[in-house]
């Protein structure tokens, strides 16, 4: 099963914070799917140790970014006085496959 990454960001952001919030969403989508690949080949079957430990060690730098990057989009959104912002970020997992599970209706 693989997901992706989704990032949704509203057009009516006011044309200076709205470019500065959306250059930085960019970055954080790339930022989490770097790290993401990284965890992927790390996990692939056969890798040399010191290969899947750099890996490791490259995708938990990246999540860091991606963790200082929703801390200054909290913290400018919040300096703008947009504790609800007009627009919004969701972050969640989108499966390729749907759950056998999930209840009807």
């Amino acid at each position: 099963m693989s997901a992706e990454l989704s990032i949704e960001c509203g057009s009516d952001v006011g044309s200076t914070g709205g470019d500065v919030e959306r250059m930085l969403m960019a970055q954080m989508d790339r930022a989490h799917r770097a790290a993401m690949d990284c965890f992927d080949r790390a996990a692939l079957p056969g890798r040399e140790d010191e290969v899947q430990a750099r890996d490791l060690r490259l995708g938990a730098k990246l999540l860091a970014v991606y963790s200082w990057q929703v801390r200054t989009l909290d913290s400018w959104q919040r300096a703008r006085g947009r504790a609800v912002p007009t627009d919004r970020m969701m972050v969640g997992w989108l499966d390729d496959e749907p759950e056998g599970d999930a209840p009807a209706g």
